[in-house]
């Protein structure tokens, strides 16, 4: 161990996902507390630790290579944003046989700023991160406690809790028509739109009713927009696809391409569930909707300025609008 570093990590590098994603040959060592400190989050948005004789800070304990340590700098902007100190923290909890050091205290490499010490508010792409981290710190032995304290002030949730990491919130995979961002604005005031991605093995189709339908198709994919939803907007969003006469409404596993959309970080990649409405019972091509036809147009500007391929809506789209006489052609 001794060309590695022991890092203390005390924000969203608890999410042993992003961590592990950054350092892919980090190891986790275990849970720690840092006595005389306080956590923040800074006026810059992210979280800082400031001296206070009365106060704790829990974090998670890594090991870290000399490459993974020359990575996470840059990921913590030294020297510019922050810089690296070396402090005593106190071992509260070992993984397995990790941190064999005869005693209850290690020093470890912290990212500090010393110069913004000022509470600030919470930067939005952070928030789903902390509650990530949340989670996984509880998991390992942080007490609830410590979040409610010190993280729960900072971190707005929609059930004001970070506790355990969760949304009530669902997430929409949206591939017709629902791409064109100011008609889900319209039937679902409330929704907010989260990011691109994709859905792999499933193909895009005009069906027999005339309107957007995917299938189950290998090596094919069909690109959507993330859309977050709240109880009330599902509901409505139900209606407006027919749930269950037309459309069942399904959780598929999709690819976050760009967007505030968090998930689960594999290989370097991130993924989530998200509900999906799939006609099951009509999966035949079919001629689009003349009424369809604008609305699908829309659809795909908006999709475009979000980043979907052109390639994509030429190669899946284009030919059923080209069947309604019209297309999009940017």
């Amino acid at each position: 161990m001794s060309t590695q570093t022991i890092h203390f990590s005390y924000g969203s590098n608890i999410w042993k996902d992003q961590l592990k994603a950054r350092c892919p040959s980090s190891r986790f060592l275990g849970v720690a507390r840092l006595s005389g400190w306080r956590w923040i989050i800074h006026t810059y948005g992210y979280a800082n630790l400031v001296p206070s004789p009365s106060d704790y800070v829990y974090g998670f304990l890594y090991e870290l290579s000399p490459e993974d340590e020359k990575i996470l700098d840059t990921y913590e902007g030294v020297p510019r944003d922050y810089h690296k100190e070396i402090l005593p923290v106190e071992i509260i909890q070992r993984a397995g046989d990790a941190l064999d050091v005869g005693g209850d205290t290690i020093a470890a490499l912290i990212y500090i700023d010393s110069e913004t010490v000022e509470d600030g508010i919470i930067r939005q792409e952070y928030i789903p991160r902390l509650n990530l981290a949340s989670k996984d710190g509880i998991k390992e032995g942080i007490p609830s406690e410590y979040f409610e304290k010190y993280w729960k002030r900072f971190i707005p949730s929609e059930d004001g809790s970070v506790n355990d990491g969760e949304s009530k919130l669902t997430v929409n995979f949206s591939y017709g028509s629902n791409l064109w961002k100011e008609q889900m604005q319209n039937r679902c005031p409330s929704s907010r739109w989260r990011g691109v991605a994709i859905l792999r093995d499933w193909r895009w189709i005009i069906n027999s009713r005339g309107v957007a339908n995917i299938i189950p198709s290998e090596g094919d994919h069909v690109y959507g927009f993330l859309y977050e939803l709240s109880a009330e907007d599902e509901a409505t969003l139900d209606r407006y696809e027919g749930v269950p006469s037309v459309y069942k409404k399904q959780t598929h596993t999709v690819e976050i391409i760009n967007g505030e959309a968090v998930g689960q970080l594999m290989r370097g990649k991130r993924f989530m569930d998200a509900a999906v409405y799939v006609d099951v019972v009509r999966l035949e091509n079919g001629t689009i909707r003349e009424e369809y036809i604008r609305r699908m147009n829309l659809a795909i500007e908006d999709a475009r300025k979000e980043g979907v391929p052109k390639e994509y809506i030429e190669a899946y789209m284009r030919p059923f609008l080209e069947q309604g006489g019209q297309y999009y052609s940017k």
